[in-house]
């Protein structure tokens, strides 16, 4: 073994030195990091090899890589071969040890001489230098070969080293090149990502700003009609409000509508019906002039399940055993909340869902609305407050205060 260029050793390798070394696993990861392999020529490399030819005046050179089983050149000169086998001698022989691997005469080394390049090319010199890694890693080489055996001196060795270490530079900085690239698109995509949010949360902000116009345009009108009928009919606040929603009931109309209808100085319509004056399903008389006990009462089961029901200023509040929950009729305001509340307390204490049916009320206010949700989210956990029929205006309100995602309620379908 014989010392060269730049502090190196110039080795020669006998037939022995076949096997792969024990961190060969890491060198071929080292090798696919770069994505060097099967890839068009590239200027710079080819000029590499013609430069490492010139140099040391060899027909053939090659800045080769050795995979797992072949010897694969990226550049080549004088070659018309892309890859050969991976065989010892030469190439495959270089990147087991640091330093120059020389050999002079293939034909007197007996590793080399079985080397396909030897074999069909007749080559009978080789001089090549190990591309390594920063990490350590040799993942190939800069060579050169003749047809003729011959010697170098240390300055061709040390050209050789300048080379190798010239094709090592530029793998970083394409390596490096890439990454960068790859930085940037990952970097463009959460830029789109947080733009498209961006537009999602405006759009939503000009819907909720258009929904809080539209309740506030609402709330103008209601107020300008009110004072209306007040200055029209002698009412007081609360009984020009009263006035304009129980039309608005009886006539199945938007409040809103309505109270246009006012300001715009046409007459109120007449009450056609009185939710308040007639009991639903029956014939007696007005329930608000009934006393408390004859508004409460309880009754035995019948065939769907009902168990009880609760008469309490226009709210009918049915109990039912299945599906397990309250059928709520009529209208829910302030002056029957608590025995909603008192009822939904009773059954909450069953197991499983709680359905409310509301097909059939007609009208509930946002302190009836602000009970459901309470009660909703004292729920236990795994089980909800189920609303079954719930009319569109209903939905919107929720929807709007984001009642509608409060833990522990759900918005189910029609009537269970």
């Amino acid at each position: 073994m014989a010392q060269g260029g730049r502090g190196g050793t110039v080795t020669r390798i006998d037939a022995t030195e076949v096997h792969p070394p024990p961190e060969e696993p890491a060198r071929l990861a080292a090798v696919r990091r770069y994505g060097i392999l099967d890839t068009p020529p590239v200027r710079a490399f080819d000029r590499v090899a013609s430069l490492a030819a010139r140099v040391l005046a060899a027909p053939l050179a090659t800045v080769s890589f050795v995979d797992e089983e072949r010897v694969w050149f990226k550049a080549h000169r004088g070659l018309d071969q892309r890859q050969t086998p991976r065989a010892p001698g030469l190439g495959a022989s270089a990147i087991l040890h640091r330093g120059a691997h020389l050999v002079p005469d293939t034909a007197a080394d007996p590793a080399a001489s079985a080397n396909p390049l030897v074999t069909e090319l007749g080559v009978r010199f080789y001089a090549g230098w190990p591309i390594s890694t920063p990490d350590g890693y040799r993942i190939g080489t800069v060579d050169v070969m003749d047809v003729q055996p011959r010697q170098v001196d240390p300055d061709d060795l040390a050209a050789l080293a300048d080379l190798a270490t010239m094709v090592a530079d530029e793998l970083e900085l394409r390596l490096s090149a890439g990454r960068t690239v790859e930085a940037e698109r990952a970097l463009r995509a959460q830029l789109e990502r947080e733009k498209a949010l961006v537009e999602q949360i405006a759009a939503l902000e000009a819907e909720r700003t258009g929904q809080l116009e539209h309740a506030l345009e609402h709330r103008i009108v209601v107020e300008q009609a009110k004072g209306v009928l007040m200055g029209r009919e002698d009412l007081s606040v609360r009984e020009a409000f009263e006035r304009l929603r129980a039309v608005a009931r009886s006539r199945r109309r938007p409040v809103e509508e309505l109270a246009r209808d006012v300001v715009a100085g046409r007459p109120l319509p007449a009450v056609t019906r009185s939710t308040r004056q007639r009991p639903r399903g029956g014939s007696g008389g007005a329930r608000d002039r009934q006393p408390p006990a004859a508004r409460r009462g309880r009754g035995a089961p019948n065939g769907d399940g009902d168990v009880s029901e609760v008469y309490d200023q226009g709210l009918r509040i049915t109990r039912r055993r299945s599906p397990p929950g309250l059928r709520l009729q009529g209208e829910v305001d302030r002056s029957n909340l608590s025995s909603l509340a008192a009822a939904l307390a009773g059954v909450v204490e069953t197991s499983g869902d709680v359905h409310l049916d509301l097909t059939a009320l007609e009208f509930i206010d946002v302190a009836g609305l602000r009970l459901l949700t309470e009660e909703a989210r004292r729920m236990p956990a795994g089980r909800y407050l189920v609303l079954d029929g719930v009319a569109p205006y209903v939905r919107r309100i929720l929807a709007l205060v984001g009642w509608d995602q409060a833990p522990g309620l759900k918005i189910g379908g029609g009537q269970p």
